[in-house]
């Protein structure tokens, strides 16, 4: 698995640098340097940066936009080659910087830098509710970061949070951008086409579509653990009869391997959507970076994806893309938090959907807690019949 840009048989980036947010191309000692990587210097934005070794010259507002988001979403970016020299106050500077610019990073500390600042911890008796049920909260006021003693608490007591957005991608501000680029490249397939790179860090491009996020997060009770999740049971007709809420139809004969097909009633006897998932493992050395910038600082220790297939890969229509992850962490005494986000693309989202969508975060919300209920109560049951009962 591995985001579309970056060659497949390089090795997966390690996480980026936790100052990913400050980015200069320059090398000049003058910068303030913070932190340094194999390939670019971290510094403070200015609009003096100059990128050296291609004739000079002050690095463009798409340009500075270009690198950020390559090292941000893990996509390869050309660059010009540089002549680099260590860096004066950085642990580790070196030279030989290579003629691109990508996210193969080393942390390097500056030399009065303090420590980075220890990951968010969930309390290790998280998951130790007994009941099934599940009570549903949006997060209010609305934020990506679920991580609060309010929250937790919630979460401690069986139940889900969830935040909902839908806007047009020219209205997204930086950090929304910045959330959605960290997956929605993210792909399993080398082919384009199956993949679909998307570039959202680029606000021409963004502007192309309508742009529905979600993330919800609820907790499974012992003895589920995250590695009880797998493609093969997640694609599984009966997983997904057992576990989607409101019902939605599982078409039995979705033949390809870790896939599945369904079709949910979005408006009751009005409007229905067809989609078909495939479900892939996220490689462990992306774990790191999804804990930081999505997974509110808590380390993840199991993690898949869900992306949009087609049976027939060439056909078109008005939805770029999905990407959606499940993102797990298994607290010391039990269970698994389970955080999940979704990311729809749109060109244009049909007007029945448009004068509804303003309800789907409460509607969502509910599905959200169905869906927790559903499989807490389906997995109890499935590892009790192997022996991993309560």
């Amino acid at each position: 698995l591995y985001f579309i840009g970056v060659p497949q048989s390089q090795p997966p980036p390690p996480p980026p640098c936790r100052m990913r947010s400050r980015l200069c191309c320059c090398l000049s000692k003058r910068q303030g340097v913070g932190s340094i990587c194999n390939h670019i210097v971290v510094g403070e934005i200015d609009d003096d940066c100059e990128e050296e070794g291609g004739g000079g010259g002050k690095v463009s507002p798409g340009r500075k936009q270009q690198l950020e988001s390559a090292l941000l979403s893990g996509m390869e970016v050309p660059g010009t080659p540089v002549a680099a020299t260590p860096v004066e106050g950085v642990e580790g500077s070196s030279v030989g910087f290579e003629s691109c610019i990508s996210v193969e990073m080393t942390q390097l500390r500056h030399a009065d830098e303090p420590p980075a600042a220890p990951a968010n911890t969930i309390p290790s008796d998280l998951a130790m509710f007994t009941s099934t049920s599940c009570e549903a909260r949006v997060v209010d006021p609305p934020s990506w970061d679920f991580n609060s003693q309010e929250n937790i608490a919630h979460l401690s007591d069986g139940g889900s949070l969830y935040n909902f957005l839908c806007a047009p991608g020219s209205e997204l501000d930086r950090q929304q951008r910045l959330f959605i680029s960290q997956f929605i490249s993210l792909s399993s397939f080398s082919d384009p086409l199956q993949a679909v790179p998307v570039d959202i860090m680029n606000p021409e491009e963004a502007a192309k579509y309508v742009v529905i996020l979600n993330k919800a997060q609820y907790a499974m009770p012992a003895p589920i653990r995250g590695e009880d999740f797998t493609p093969g049971l997640i694609s599984n007709v009966e997983y997904e009869k057992a576990c989607q809420p409101a019902s939605p139809y599982i078409w039995p004969d979705c033949d390809d391997e870790n896939t599945f097909r369904l079709t949910k009633t979005v408006i009751r006897y009005v409007y229905k959507v067809t989609i078909q998932l495939k479900v892939s493992v996220i490689p462990p050395e992306h774990y790191p970076r999804l804990s930081e910038t999505l997974n509110d600082g808590v380390p993840v220790h199991h993690a898949l994806l869900l992306e949009r297939t087609k049976r027939h890969v060439t056909y078109t229509d008005s939805t770029k893309t999905v990407k959606s992850l499940l993102l797990y962490h298994n607290p010391k005494d039990g269970g698994t938090l389970v955080t999940g986000i979704t990311c729809i693309l749109n060109t244009v989202l049909p007007s029945v959907i448009s004068r509804v969508i303003h309800t789907f975060g409460s509607s969502g919300a509910l599905e959200v807690a169905e869906t927790a209920e559903r499989t807490r109560t389906h997995m109890l049951a499935r590892l009790a019949e192997q022996g991993r009962k309560r």
